[in-house]
């Protein structure tokens, strides 16, 4: 059922994430990740069409757990420099991840999910913060370019400080 295939495809994510810590994203294969997982190849393909599909599901799930946490610290009132810096942490944390994607054929795609991603985030966030410029839409997808573009670059680049003060120029 339905849980059964949410529990496999968990299990799928970590092994996949678990073996990035050892060999690079080109390097690995479908049969890695079943036998770390301890799963069938059967299972792996009930869950993903290929490791592409993985792929998207391993950023989609990093960028909702990201979602899962901001949402909580708004939820706090939090300042805008509590939620770049979380945005930051987070992206550090998974930062060899990202910094292989970043390296692979993958990156235009990472990088238009991504940026996607935060641009929704980030204006949800200027609203939250009664934060109304009039030219509000190219304004914000201005910054969001800006700052998802720098974003990724420190991370391609494995440049913990330009992680940490991406959000730093968007407060001024």
């Amino acid at each position: 059922g339905y849980m059964q295939r949410q529990k496999s495809s968990e299990k799928i994510i970590r092994a996949f994430l678990s073996l990035l810590d050892q060999k690079n994203l080109e390097e690995i294969k479908i049969l890695d990740i079943t036998s770390v997982a301890d799963v069938s190849k059967t299972t792996f393909y009930s869950n993903f069409e290929n490791l592409d599909s993985l792929l998207e599901s391993v950023v989609e799930s990093l960028l909702c757990e990201l979602d899962n946490q901001l949402q909580k610290k708004e939820e706090q009132g939090d300042s805008s420099e509590d939620f770049y810096r979380l945005i930051s942490n987070h992206m550090l944390e998974h930062q060899r991840f990202f910094q292989m994607l970043c390296q692979s054929r993958y990156r235009s795609d990472c990088f238009s999910m991504i940026h996607s991603y935060m641009l929704g985030v980030i204006s949800h966030h200027f609203r939250f913060l009664n934060h109304h410029p009039k030219n509000f839409p190219t304004q914000i997808s201005f910054f969001a370019h800006g700052y998802v573009s720098y974003l990724l670059e420190g991370m391609e680049k494995g440049e913990i400080q330009q992680v940490r003060d991406a959000g730093v120029f968007l407060q001024h």
